[in-house]
Order: structure tokens, then C-alpha cells, then sequence
């Protein structure tokens, strides 16, 4: 997974990778108030990627978190 915070020139990507075939969610931690983020998943093995997500737009509240 891919996130970044939109609009942003100053924050890189961060790269999450989760290397198991059973996780469905993740929480993402220490994203900042009232912000918005984009987020994309790609999906890869051994026989190659797959395709990239459509981008997900979403808005952390107060606490940070979406």
C-alpha cells in the first residue's frame, strides 16, 4: 500500500508492504489532524504485480485518524 498526503510536495509516499495472504485492513497510525490522504494498494507474488487500485481519498478527524 501507498499513502501520501494529498497536495503535499514536502511528504514522500510511504510504502507499507504486508506480507501476508490473509489481511483484509491495516491501521496506518500517525497520519496528522484534519488532513487529507490518498491512499492506493498493489497487489504482488511471485508471478508478478497486479493491478493498482483505484486512488482513495479520505479525510483524518481530530484524532488523526480516519
Amino acid at each position: 500500500m501507498v499513502y501520501q498526503r494529498k497536495n503535499s510536495a514536502a511528504d514522500y509516499p510511504t510504502v507499507l508492504t504486508i506480507q501476508s495472504n490473509s489481511t483484509l485492513s491495516r491501521d496506518i497510525t500517525g497520519l496528522r489532524k484534519y488532513s487529507e490522504y490518498e491512499f492506493q494498494v498493489l497487489a504482488f507474488s511471485s508471478a508478478g504485480n497486479g493491478p493498482k487500485s483505484p486512488v482513495q481519498e479520505v479525510r483524518t478527524n481530530e484524532d488523526g485518524k480516519i
